[in-house]
């Protein structure tokens, strides 16, 4: 007598076992057919750290012009324009929306603003991913404020060596 007529329910558990594998397979095969991202897939974050956002951070405290200070992706340098319902870089305009508390949802990716100091002048903002974080500053200079941006951000387990420093 075979395996098969012997014992019918094992086979069936270790093919339902195979289902999670195949899952996740289709998953990242439909994840790589998407459209462009707003940065790469390597993480610049330690996930075991805590994360949050600041809970008073609203769109009308972002609106205007920022200059980046530090970046993890090389494609963002410059000026930023936060506007009611997108983010102007000097290469693209991408879609914005408040999702939560200091969370917005970029272009189809969700960032938090880690920091934004009570003068609306200075914040850290990075991808729940890891895949995406900056500083920016409303005069770009670096300053005592991008210091205690760089604080959070590393509390938060973001690796600063990888974060560039931005002109």
């Amino acid at each position: 007598m075979t395996n098969l007529t012997r014992n019918p329910q094992r086979i069936c558990f270790q093919q339902l076992c195979k289902l999670p594998l195949i899952l996740g397979i289709f998953a990242l095969l439909l994840a790589g057919c998407g459209a462009e991202s707003v940065s790469n897939s390597t993480s610049f974050r330690d996930p075991g750290h805590p994360l949050g956002s600041q809970a008073d951070v609203t769109l009308d405290r972002l609106k205007g012009d920022w200059r980046i200070v530090h970046s993890s992706d090389p494609k963002w340098t410059g000026k930023l324009t936060f506007s009611a319902y997108s983010l102007s870089t000097e290469q693209t305009n991408l879609s914005l929306s408040q999702i939560g508390p200091g969370r917005f949802d970029l272009h189809g990716r969700e960032v938090w603003v880690h920091w934004m100091d009570g003068g609306n002048r200075t914040a850290a903002i990075g991808a729940q991913d890891g895949g995406l974080v900056w500083i920016m500053d409303r005069t770009g200079r670096t300053n005592d404020r991008t210091s205690a941006a760089q604080e959070i951000l590393d509390w938060y387990g973001y690796d600063l060596h990888r974060i560039n420093r931005r002109p």
